[in-house]
């Protein structure tokens, strides 16, 4: 079932992250992290023919994450904070299905994690919880341009607005 879900239900998911509406766009990143977490393989090693099972939706997953990425990769620049905290929000949930997903893809998701520890916020007569919630991206380095980004144990927390993101070489 769930190789069909992502056959047919997780293409048409990632092409609905364009959509205009907040509150959609944020269901529909929900919908997508809830396909991830049913991904997470639960198997043993030592089971042979459970993994077998694991292999299709995680082969699937796989051969979209370009395409999931391209998408993000835009929504990470919108002005809405909901929407940049549904695209971290998956962004974490993939790499705990699939750790090293983002190895490939790194430098797309930088300048979109630049821009969002880069804004400023005014909050009027609206609350925003982001609290507790730490993105671990990849446990690897990466060289940019004479330039290195450690996200290992890296955390983000939007509640106290201060913001850490660690580059050295």
């Amino acid at each position: 079932m769930l190789t069909e879900f992502y056959s047919v239900i997780s293409p048409a998911l990632i092409a609905r992250f364009k959509e205009r509406e907040e509150n959609v766009k944020a269901d529909i990143f929900h919908a997508y992290i809830t396909l991830l977490r049913q991904t997470k393989p639960t198997v043993s090693a030592t089971d042979p023919d459970a993994m077998d099972q694991e292999e299709g939706p995680v082969a699937m997953l796989q051969s979209q994450i370009a395409a999931l990425v391209k998408t993000v990769h835009k929504q990470l620049r919108e002005k809405s904070i909901k929407t940049r905290q549904g695209c971290f929000c998956l962004l974490n949930e993939l790499v705990q299905v699939l750790p090293g997903a983002l190895t490939n893809h790194i430098s797309a998701i930088i300048p979109g994690i630049q821009f969002s520890l880069g804004q400023s916020y005014t909050f009027t007569s609206q609350s925003y919880n982001f609290t507790s919630k730490s993105y671990n991206f990849t446990s690897q380095s990466y060289n940019f341009t004479s330039q290195s980004y450690n996200f290992t144990s890296q955390s983000y927390n939007f509640t106290s607005q201060s913001y850490t993101f660690t580059s050295g070489s």
